[in-house]
C-alpha cells in the first residue's frame, strides 16, 4: 500500500484490482483467471491501458477543475481538483495547496475551495482576507461561487489563485 504527503494510505488501480479479485475469488463469482468486476459510477465504461495497469473512463466530455496558486515572482503550483472534495489552502502543513511559510498574512487554513464539477466554491477562513482581483472581500465563512478563468487574491496582490474549468474527452 503507498502512502500520500500526508501519510495517508492509497490504493492504486493495481492494488483495486486485486482486491475485487481476491474478493470475488472467496465468494466463488469468479475464478483466479477471469478479469475482476469494474465497479464505477458511470454509464458505459471504457478501459485504457497504461503500461501494466487499466484505468476505466466514462465516454464524453469530463470536466476537471484546476487551481494554480501563484506566489511573488518565483513559486507557482497547479493542482488538479476532484469534483465533490473540499481542498485547504493556507501555509500551514495539512492545506492540500500550501503557499510558503514566508508568506505575510496568509493563515495557516487560509480559504477553502470545493469544484462542483462546473463552478468553484470558495470560503475564506482568514482574518486577513480572499478578494476578488476588482478588491471586493469575499465574506468569512459564506461560500462563495467562483467560475473559471476567475482569480482570487489572498491578503495581499502577489498571492493569487487562478481557477480554470477544462473539458477533457475521454475515449
Amino acid at each position: 500500500m503507498k502512502r500520500n504527503e500526508h501519510n495517508e494510505e492509497i490504493m492504486t488501480m493495481r492494488d483495486q484490482q486485486e482486491s475485487i479479485r481476491q474478493w470475488e475469488q472467496q465468494n466463488g463469482i469468479k475464478g483466479p483467471d477471469e478479469e475482476p468486476t469494474i465497479i464505477a459510477e458511470m454509464d458505459v465504461p471504457a478501459k485504457q491501458t497504461m503500461g501494466d495497469q487499466t484505468v476505466i473512463l466514462p465516454h464524453g466530455p469530463k470536466k476537471q477543475g484546476m487551481v494554480i496558486a501563484v506566489s511573488g515572482e518565483d513559486t507557482a503550483v497547479a493542482r488538479l481538483l476532484d469534483t465533490g472534495r473540499e481542498y485547504t489552502v493556507g501555509r500551514g502543513e495539512r492545506c492540500d495547496i500550501r503557499f510558503p511559510d514566508r508568506e505575510k498574512g496568509i493563515s495557516r487554513s487560509h480559504c477553502s475551495i470545493l469544484f462542483d464539477g462546473a463552478h468553484f466554491l470558495v470560503t475564506d477562513r482568514s482574518k486577513n482576507g480572499t478578494f476578488r482581483m476588482e478588491g471586493e472581500r469575499l465574506p468569512r465563512e459564506e461560500p462563495v461561487s467562483v467560475q473559471g478563468g476567475d482569480s482570487l487574491y489572498l491578503a495581499g496582490k502577489h498571492n493569487v489563485l487562478h481557477f480554470t474549468v477544462n473539458e477533457e474527452l475521454n475515449r
